[in-house]
């Protein structure tokens, strides 16, 4: 695995030859409320080369309607980060809470259950009900954690901004989903602007969410255009935590525009001011 100093980097490419790697059939995540079995099925599962789900990591995808995908990840100590990403136009980034014992292991379970369900809506139905479906996927992530906990004793939780590119008529549209401070961007004619409501209209309790905390959960859940030319950034709290003012995103940002290689500097050129793993997924739709 590469490194730039002292920072764990994953930049590897994640496909590789049809036909290379097995893929499993589609299968229903059984219902957490099902019965204990559940669990243990689906953390083995997890736990083996063939996942519930594709993982992909550091690479570019081309989907469809030519939107382009690039990730980076990085760590100077423990990453308890988890991202996924594919060719639908779903994005998925979960952040493990650092004051519980296994945040890395609830982003890793909150991220696959999160991109099986994303990948059932359909890429041209309407945004009110990919936004229902995103926010019934959340909450149903946030038992499965609260019930893994209760059953395991193990205290886990994490944060999640997801994303599902849809056409609705002749628009296409991100639908995004987030819980915590795991904060989502978009680059549009030159202008930068966060889309998740950080430090602007939640009140700071909201700012406390996580799958799998003992609290009401409130999915923050909504639409953006998608125009030709957008780039919308999903993150985790440590590129935040090292670039506030988004001063350094925005230099990046103006002078690079391939997605991997702006997920790539903004991982390796945003930190100093946090030890915080940092986690970007980069979705970009060509201009005209």
């Amino acid at each position: 695995m590469p490194e730039v100093g002292e920072q764990s980097l994953d930049f590897s490419p994640a496909h590789q030859p049809e036909g290379a790697v097995e893929q499993k059939k589609q299968s229903e995540i059984p219902a957490w409320r099902s019965n204990a079995k559940t669990s243990v099925a689906l953390r083995r599962n997890l736990s083996t080369p063939e996942s519930l789900v594709r993982r992909l990591s550091s690479t570019e995808v081309e989907d469809r309607e030519k939107i382009t995908i690039g990730a980076a990840t990085a760590a100077e100590k423990v990453n308890e980060d988890n991202h996924f990403y594919d060719q639908q136009g779903i994005a998925v980034v979960c952040d493990g809470v650092g004051s519980s014992e296994n945040g890395g292991v609830a982003s890793e379970v909150a991220t696959d259950l999160l991109a099986k369900q994303l990948q059932k809506i359909d890429t041209d139905t309407n945004r009110e009900n990919a936004e229902k479906s995103i926010a019934d996927a959340l909450q149903d992530t946030d038992m499965f954690i609260q019930w893994e906990q209760a059953m395991t004793g193990q205290d886990m939780a994490s944060t999640a901004s997801v994303m599902k590119v849809i056409t609705e008529g002749e628009k296409t549209y991100a639908v995004i989903g987030n819980v915590g401070d795991s904060p989502v961007y978009r680059m549009r004619n030159g202008k930068l602007k966060e889309l998740t409501n950080y430090n602007q209209d939640l009140p700071a309790r909201e700012h406390r969410q996580a799958l799998g905390k003992d609290l009401p959960l409130r999915p923050h859940v909504f639409s953006v255009r998608f125009k030709q030319g957008d780039l919308l950034l999903l993150t985790s709290n440590g590129v935040r935590k090292n670039d506030p003012e988004m001063k350094g995103m925005r230099k990046i940002l103006d002078k690079i525009r391939e997605p991997q290689k702006i997920a790539e500097s903004l991982v390796t050129r945003l930190n100093g001011k946090s030890r915080d793993a940092r986690t970007v997924i980069v979705v970009a739709r060509p201009p005209k």
